[in-house]
């Protein structure tokens, strides 16, 4: 028996990269695993792979900048394993585009912002009623050093993991 044994996670992001990582390191652990992902060909693939080490997984076609695709995710989560109780988000990153402050196009902008901190914020939102009512959990929301540091030429990541940085506190005081 693993450690997460009979909880469910959610990832976002989870058909790649660290979000793949966590939902296979869940799933040897015990957990039933859903994976919220974007790209079908990542998520279906992640679940193959899971299914084939012998752990419980499903994918749920997901973006996380759409309340309404988060929150079909959820549905879709607690109808199939009853609760949730554990979100792992790890979609979103940064894009070649992003410039110093004065350089960068604004559709950068939205699209890191809605990316990183928004599918942050609407995961959370989303998914911190079910772990409630599931009787607590936990919710690792991956970010960067640039979020405490700044770095150049990455402005609007930059911003991006330091608002996740500082809702991962507000939510911590909020359901510790």
């Amino acid at each position: 028996m693993g450690e997460f044994s009979g909880k469910v996670a959610v990832v976002t992001g989870a058909g790649a990269g660290i979000g793949r990582a966590s939902a296979e390191m869940l799933a040897r652990e015990g957990a039933r695993v859903v994976i919220a992902e974007l790209k079908p060909e990542l998520g279906s693939g992640t679940e193959s792979d899971i299914r084939a080490a012998g752990g419980e997984a499903c994918f749920v076609a997901t973006d996380v900048t759409q309340d309404g695709s988060i929150q079909r995710m959820v549905r879709s989560a607690v109808e199939r394993y009853g609760r949730i109780d554990v979100l792992v988000n790890c979609a979103g990153g940064s894009i070649p585009q992003d410039d110093t402050i004065t350089q960068v196009d604004l559709a950068v902008w939205d699209h890191t912002i809605n990316l990183d901190l928004k599918g942050t914020f609407l995961a959370c939102r989303n998914v911190i009623p079910e772990i409630v009512r599931a009787g607590g959990g936990a919710v690792i929301n991956f970010t960067s050093w640039l979020g405490m540091m700044g770095g150049p030429w990455r402005n609007v990541y930059s911003t991006a993991k330091g608002g996740i940085i500082s809702l991962t506190k507000t939510l911590a005081g909020e359901f510790a």
